[in-house]
């Protein structure tokens, strides 16, 4: 498998959860799309910590559990989250037709929540820390 986008939402769910997806397959669109599904399964509250907990022993997994970033994490799923607010759309593929930014502009919609030493600090790669510019509504 060389992309996300050619396995089923729940193929993709149980490969990531077993740890069996490929790190190269778990693109930053792959991570969106895992966010999306937790989000609508679950809302905001359940997916936040489904999508945690699954990442880190991803990571772990993986040997890379120097990567995880909690605020990263968190407001990754907030930020889906607020999109999937104003929108309709029933699959994941639509809702990034609807909202390209996430995967062309993510980093600019972060930094008009974060600054960048509140967001690359210690204590937010630790812990989810609030933003310090724009809150999460």
């Amino acid at each position: 498998m060389k992309n996300h986008r050619q396995i089923s939402d729940s193929e993709f769910i149980r490969s990531f959860e077993s740890c069996e997806l490929p790190p190269e397959v778990f693109s930053h669109e792959a991570h969106l799309r895992l966010a999306w599904l937790y989000l609508y399964e679950g809302g905001l509250h359940t997916a936040s910590v489904r999508y945690q907990k699954n990442l880190q022993e991803y990571v772990t997994h993986w040997g890379a559990a120097d990567k995880y970033h909690e605020t990263l994490t968190i407001a990754a799923v907030k930020t889906v989250w607020h999109f999937m607010q104003k929108s309709e759309t029933k699959d994941f593929f639509s809702f990034m037709e609807e909202n390209p930014r996430l995967n062309t502009h993510f980093k600019a919609l972060l930094e008009a929540h974060y600054s960048n030493e509140k967001i690359w600090s210690k204590e937010a790669r630790a812990a989810f820390v609030d933003p310090d510019l724009l809150p999460y509504n």
